[in-house]
């Protein structure tokens, strides 16, 4: 059972106008940032065909330091983590969809590409084991071939380690509210042509790593139902298409005529999805 403590800080004159500092600062720079949003959704509204992205966390700061913190210079008497740490959960809900030809494509935009180090490594790997098919087993060349092999392993799933380690450390430290699917990984690597691709991209590694660095910085993922149709969906009208074929890589919708990249179309279902999920829990609260 987890339990709640609540603690009441003694503090010094000194230390309550530094957290009153904190405190302004980060009200001022959510309040910018909502004001900014704000802006380009209105400019979205009035000119569909000219739409504006809305910047993620980290652009938003790198704004902030360019156009209000030389204006602003008591900006500078607290930490950096204040306005940080604001913005951060201005730009709340976040899908991501994994996929083979891209890794995760995200609801803002942004496509990250995996290592796909096994792929890459195959033919060298494919090789060390073909010359050691006549060494003598136990022999001290067929051990040398098997230090080898095991080394070249070890090599494609570091590469693919550290790339899963860099994307999730990125989304959970720069979103406030991540939905993810619910993949059913054993099931779709049944599928003997695609079982390599997925095993590749570690998919399940992916969320292994998302789900304790969410905890670790602070943000909360949230995973959507493996049978919702994020894919069959359309993210501009909410009509659901009968059928898709995984060849189809642009997803058209025939009632609005909405044309969109199947990964983002899916990205941005799954976030629609986490965000009523969560306004719901929150006013049930």
């Amino acid at each position: 059972m987890l339990l709640g403590f609540k603690t009441e800080l003694k503090l010094n004159r000194q230390q309550r106008v530094t957290l009153a500092k904190h405190a302004g600062v980060a009200r001022h720079a959510y309040n910018w940032g909502l004001a900014l949003c704000q802006n380009i959704l209105t400019h979205n509204r009035e000119y569909p065909l000219e739409k504006l992205k809305f910047p993620t966390a980290i652009d938003l700061h790198k704004l902030l330091v360019a156009m209000v913190k030389s204006e602003k210079p008591w900006y500078y008497e607290v930490s950096k983590c204040a306005p940080q740490y604001a913005l951060k959960h201005l730009v709340e809900f976040l899908g991501i969809d994994l996929g083979i030809n891209h890794l995760a494509t995200l609801s803002t935009g942004e496509v990250f590409e995996g290592a796909k180090s096994y792929k890459k490594l195959s033919t060298k790997l494919a090789r060390i084991q073909w010359l050691n098919r006549r060494k003598v087993k136990g022999s001290n060349n067929w051990r040398k071939a098997q230090i080898k092999i095991a080394r070249l392993h070890r090599h494609i799933a570091n590469i693919r380690d550290d790339t899963l380690h860099k994307i999730t450390t990125y989304i959970a430290k720069n979103h406030g509210v991540i939905g993810i699917e619910d993949l059913n990984v054993s099931g779709m690597m049944a599928n003997h042509k695609l079982a390599k691709a997925i095993a590749d991209m570690g998919f399940s590694e992916f969320r292994r790593q998302l789900e304790y660095k969410c905890q670790l910085y602070g943000s909360q993922l949230v995973v959507v139902d493996r049978f919702f149709p994020r894919s069959k969906k359309c993210s501009n009208c909410g009509v659901v298409k009968e059928s898709l074929s995984l060849s189809q890589r642009v997803f058209r919708c025939e009632t609005c005529n909405n044309d969109a990249d199947r990964d983002f179309n899916a990205s941005v279902n799954l976030e629609t999805a986490v965000s009523y999920t969560v306004t719901a829990s929150r006013l049930d609260s």
